[in-house]
């Protein structure tokens, strides 16, 4: 088990961000992370980078994982830009623990700006290119999150991105907490 806070989240670009990059301090260099990710998305975008602090006693992983707001009909222009753009620039990152060793990239978004639920979790396979991303298929997710009555019914929905940008829901929680 894992116990985490958040220490401290970085603004940079101006205007209201697109997404939000979560990183470990006890993995990554977080403010030089920031740095480099604001180079290299040279302000056409803003974004957070937010420093997350894990108390475990040992970190398997490294996940970075990206947040953004997305409404339902919207996944397909966030992976487009900034979802793709934000995966491009964060596989850049080198972790300071391990530097060779992998990370991977999980997103988290949500679908409606003033709440946290539903979200639509997604490991993004280590085999999966930007332009994966760009041709992503959101189909899967909204023909799961319909066959769950809608979006008031949710609380979560969980799933994998594949080379090619095929998208695999494994689950859903309604908005009770329950497996669906």
């Amino acid at each position: 088990m894992s116990v985490g806070l958040t220490r401290n989240v970085y603004d940079f670009g101006s205007g209201v961000p697109a997404a939000a990059v979560t990183l470990n301090t006890r993995q990554f260099d977080v403010a030089a992370a920031g740095k480099q990710l604001a180079e290299l998305v040279d302000g056409r975008f803003a974004f957070q980078v937010v420093e997350r602090v894990e108390k475990a006693a040992v970190i398997v992983a490294a996940i970075i994982v990206v947040v953004g707001f997305v409404a339902t009909k919207m996944f397909e222009s966030f992976f487009a830009e900034a979802g793709k753009d934000l995966y491009t620039y964060v596989k850049q990152l080198r972790r300071r623990d391990t530097p060779a060793a992998p990370v991977e990239v999980h997103f988290h978004l949500f679908l409606h700006q003033t709440s946290k639920t539903p979200v639509v979790v997604l490991a993004v396979d280590q085999g999966v290119s930007p332009q994966d991303l760009s041709d992503l298929d959101a189909g899967p997710i909204r023909d799961a999150i319909a066959a769950a009555g809608g979006e008031g019914n949710l609380q979560r929905v969980v799933g994998t991105v594949a080379p090619g940008g095929g998208v695999k829901v494994s689950y859903l929680v309604d908005s009770q907490g329950r497996p669906i």
